[in-house]
């Protein structure tokens, strides 16, 4: 049997002693109930990969209310947003569906929007970057894991709907 109280310590002389990990907050569930062990209050929380569930549910609210369906296409609403000098994406791009990009099916090889790939880019050129990354695969054919489906899907949002996802789901 796991001795909580002695978790609870442990885990709270760590983020104490390491707070090089960035840890935001640890919950644990004992019994039916949640516990805040750990918790920075005051600081922004990166949620990383839970933005691709919110970027889901909302997505699923928005065609619940019928304002976008998942056939619809991404590229008319973005396409006049930054210069897409890659040429060769066009075509792909034109056949983006909101389904295509929720299922990480846009053609992209894999990751090339994680903190490490652009930590040196500047955040209003993160579009430009994301439309003329070269796509190696055809739409809908092969899955890679991704950031940038659900960043592409937010300025989808906000052009289409004048919505900010974030104040959308908050």
């Amino acid at each position: 049997m796991i001795d909580i109280n002695q978790l609870k310590n442990n885990i709270i002389e760590l983020s104490k002693k390491l707070d090089s990990l960035n840890i935001d907050s640890i919950f644990i569930e004992e019994n039916g109930k949640l516990q805040k062990i750990f918790y920075k209050e005051n600081s922004l929380h990166e949620l990383r990969s839970c933005s691709k569930l919110i970027t889901a549910l909302a997505i699923g609210i928005l065609i619940e209310k019928r304002m976008i369906s998942l056939e619809e296409k991404v590229y008319p609403v973005i396409k006049n947003l930054v210069e897409i000098k890659n040429k060769n994406n066009i075509e792909k791009q034109e056949k983006w569906t909101i389904k295509d990009l929720l299922l990480h099916q846009t053609g992209y090889e894999g990751q090339m929007m994680s903190e490490k790939y652009i930590e040196n880019i500047d955040k209003e050129k993160l579009l430009e970057y994301a439309l003329n990354y070269d796509i190696s695969y055809e739409v809908g054919k092969r899955y890679a894991y991704n950031n940038v489906e659900p960043f592409i899907l937010s300025v989808f949002l906000k052009e289409k709907l004048n919505i900010d996802l974030i104040d959308f789901v908050y």
